[in-house]
């Protein structure tokens, strides 16, 4: 790989995690709804998410947050509502209830991995940033952006604002990015849009978006400007914007389709710079299974690191600190259900992976600084996929209780989220 800026362009607001572990479900409740006329009342997990089987996403998207002003959990989820966003909030990630709907501009074709919510502390406010791809029949693709401020036990939405479409049809997820840098800047990142240089046609590559004004948690303006960062072979399908001293970016590869053979990246140095390839060999992983994190060590050196599964069940890690990067020793290799999504989280000191083994538990692996522990199970088996998962600093804010991990499971004809709270102690 290229030994240039890696951990420039590898963050993620994370948080901590390592066991005891308490696997939490939801309460449910009488309003979640039940797909095929099922009993709500026996929810087995979090929220109802009707027939949407990727209602958790990618494993590099956000669609749970903890809010430090309210001090509560918030996940975002599609359900067979074609015209919202539905959300639940938690104060102990037990008991649950419905929050506000954002309605939205466009159908949210029933697809989890088309959305993802930045969240930042901002001027005292919580500020969520929702970054949406529409997919219709036929097309048009659509690009949206939406900002709320959550106060309590609400949100108080602005309305959605289209920043790109094309007239292309779709074929499979766009996996969007977005994120709120610390001065208060927006990004996002997508494929649904005309990528420069190609003659309007070209589109699912890497574009990303800035926007105009600065979030100062008071109020916010939406306009956003383009950079086509690369054009693929064929399309990218995740993605993240990260941070760990500089900004960079990380995509899936899109020279293969449907299985990618190496993860890309690039860092902001004022312009967006050349992109790489992070890993040494190319070898083909689903678009799901990677995730990136920064570490911080006990000596206060700031790394940025990416995780991967490839599709043979080999695990690969690359990290970097300072203005370089490096491939470095991996996970164990074990059976693992392709696709279900490598999560990578982390507080200021402690790192780890989390997966689904093909025996169907969720395991982790924890990293010491030098190599990965054997992995270790979290949660029994059970049918599960799509994990994603969000870490508020819990040295700061220990009152959220530990990092979260969702899932979405199978249920009644249809689908639930679940989750559980990893513990720091």
């Amino acid at each position: 790989m290229k030994k240039t800026a890696l951990v420039a362009a590898i963050a993620l607001a994370v948080g901590c995690l390592f066991p005891d572990v308490s696997s939490l479900d939801g309460d449910g409740g009488a309003d979640a709804g039940a797909p095929e006329g099922g009993d709500a009342s026996a929810l087995p997990g979090i929220a109802n998410a009707g027939h949407v089987s990727t209602a958790t996403g990618n494993a590099t998207q956000t669609h749970v947050v903890w809010a430090i002003g309210a001090k509560r959990w918030w996940l975002f989820y599609v359900d067979d509502d074609p015209s919202t966003l539905k959300t639940r909030s938690s104060a102990d990630f037990a008991t649950w209830t419905d929050g506000p709907s954002l309605t939205l501009g466009h159908p949210n074709g029933g697809e989890g991995r088309n959305f993802t919510v930045a969240y930042a502390s901002l001027g005292g406010s919580d500020v969520i940033h929702v970054s949406f791809s529409h997919a219709g029949d036929g097309g048009p693709l659509i690009h949206s952006h939406t900002r709320g401020v959550i106060s309590g036990s609400t949100i108080q939405w602005g309305l959605p604002v289209d920043i790109a479409q094309i007239a292309k049809p779709a074929d499979g997820p766009d996996g969007p990015a977005s994120f709120i840098d610390v001065d208060g800047t927006v990004w996002d990142a997508t494929g649904f849009v005309a990528s420069a240089g190609t003659n309007g046609n070209g589109y699912e590559n890497q574009d990303v978006f800035v926007a105009a004004a600065k979030d100062d948690g008071v109020s916010w303006t939406t306009s956003f400007t383009q950079t086509t960062i690369e054009v693929v072979d064929t399309a990218v399908r995740s993605r993240i914007f990260l941070d760990t001293g500089g900004l960079g970016a990380t995509w899936s590869g899109g020279e293969h389709d449907p299985n990618p053979l190496n993860l890309h990246f690039s860092l902001f140095s004022g312009s967006w710079q050349s992109a790489y390839s992070i890993f040494d060999q190319d070898a083909a992983q689903d678009a799901n299974d990677w995730d990136a994190a920064r570490y911080v060590t006990p000596t206060s050196v700031v790394e940025g690191h990416v995780v991967r599964a490839r599709l043979d069940g080999v695990y690969e890690h690359a990290w970097g600190t300072g203005g370089s990067g490096q491939n470095g020793a991996a996970p164990p290799t074990q059976s693992r259900i392709a696709g279900t999504g490598v999560v990578l989280l982390a507080d200021p000191m402690h790192l780890a992976a989390f997966d689904v083994a093909g025996t169907g538990e969720l395991v982790t692996s924890r990293w010491d600084g030098a190599a990965w522990s054997a992995w270790s199970t979290v949660a029994p088996s059970a049918p599960r996929s799509l994990l994603s998962g969000y870490c508020p600093d819990l040295s700061a804010h220990p009152e959220a209780g530990g990092c979260a991990i969702l899932w979405t499971s199978p249920w009644n004809g249809g689908f639930v989220v679940d989750g559980v709270l990893v513990q720091t102690h």
